[in-house]
């Protein structure tokens, strides 16, 4: 787990990205850094998530709505959170 991204960390969405969700699946584009991010279901809640909620609490979410193991999903959500805040959608506090 990296030290900046922690379980207690709030996410929030960037005020300076455009995004829109069609058929379950997140278009996201960080004008900033001129990114565009195409996300899956998954990475969708988690962006969807990313609504002042703790990392720890989106990973719960996602535990709740997916039969997947939990050794697996929380290292996955905190290095794509990371990846999200890196490239300028998501902030951290």
């Amino acid at each position: 787990m990296n030290a900046r991204i922690s379980l207690q960390s709030v996410v929030t969405r960037s005020p300076r990205i455009a995004s829109r969700v069609l058929d379950g699946q997140a278009v996201i584009v960080v004008s900033d850094a001129q990114k565009l991010f195409a996300l899956n279901g998954v990475g969708t809640d988690v962006f969807q998530l990313a609504d002042g909620r703790t990392v720890e609490a989106i990973v719960d979410a996602v535990l709740a709505k997916y039969d997947a193991d939990e050794k697996v999903v929380r290292p996955d959500v905190v290095s794509f959170v990371e990846t999200l805040v890196d490239a300028g959608a998501l902030l951290v506090s």
